[in-house]
C-alpha cells in the first residue's frame, strides 16, 4: 500500500493488482512530483506523466485527470479482458494540488510514431483491430433501471474543453 493516506472520497488503491499484491508500494505524491521532468511547463487541463521503470509504472498526474478515468479502464479491463487493451490501474489519489493516477507501463512505440512506415496491408490490420475494439465496447451494457448518461460513479462527466 502507498504509504499515503486517503479517505473513501479521494483515494482508490486496488489491492487486488498484481502490483499491490506483490507487496509492492506505490509511489508517494512527493516521489511523483520530484519524477517530473525539470522546467516542465505545466497547463491545467494537461496531464503530466512520469515513469517509475523499476516498478513497471506510468503515472499520470494534474488537476485533470479524474477518478472516473481510473474507474473506467479498470471497469474496460475487468468486463473485456484482453479485447481491449487497457493498461491495469493500481490506484488513484486526490490531494489539495492534484490527482494522481497510477496504470501499468506499456511500452512501445506509439501508433502516431508508427504509422508513417506501416505498409496498406499493415495499416489494414490496425483498421481491423481498431474494429474489434469497437465492436467490443459496443457490447458493454448498463445495468436494467440503472441507465445513465454520464460519468461510470452516475456523476456528472466533466469535459474540460467546455470551461
Amino acid at each position: 500500500m502507498a504509504e499515503f493516506t486517503g479517505t473513501a472520497n479521494d483515494a482508490l488503491y486496488y489491492t487486488n493488482s498484481t502490483l499491490l499484491r506483490s507487496r509492492y508500494r506505490l509511489p508517494t505524491p512527493q516521489e511523483v512530483r520530484a519524477g517530473a521532468p525539470v522546467g516542465l511547463k505545466r497547463g491545467r487541463y494537461v496531464a503530466t506523466n512520469v515513469i517509475f521503470p523499476l516498478l513497471n509504472i506510468f503515472v499520470k498526474f494534474g488537476p485533470s485527470v479524474l477518478q472516473s478515468e481510473a474507474e473506467s479502464l479498470r471497469f474496460v479491463r475487468e468486463k473485456l479482458g484482453n479485447r481491449v487493451p487497457v493498461p491495469e490501474v493500481y490506484g488513484w489519489y486526490q490531494d489539495s494540488k492534484e490527482a494522481i493516477l497510477f496504470m501499468d507501463l506499456v511500452e512501445g512505440i506509439t501508433l502516431q510514431e508508427q504509422w508513417p512506415s506501416l505498409s496498406r496491408e499493415e495499416k489494414e490490420g490496425v483498421y481491423q483491430d481498431i474494429k474489434g475494439i469497437v465492436e467490443a465496447l459496443r457490447t458493454l451494457r448498463q445495468d436494467k433501471g440503472r441507465e445513465f448518461i454520464g460519468a461510470i460513479s452516475h456523476g456528472p462527466l466533466p469535459e474540460n474543453a467546455f470551461k
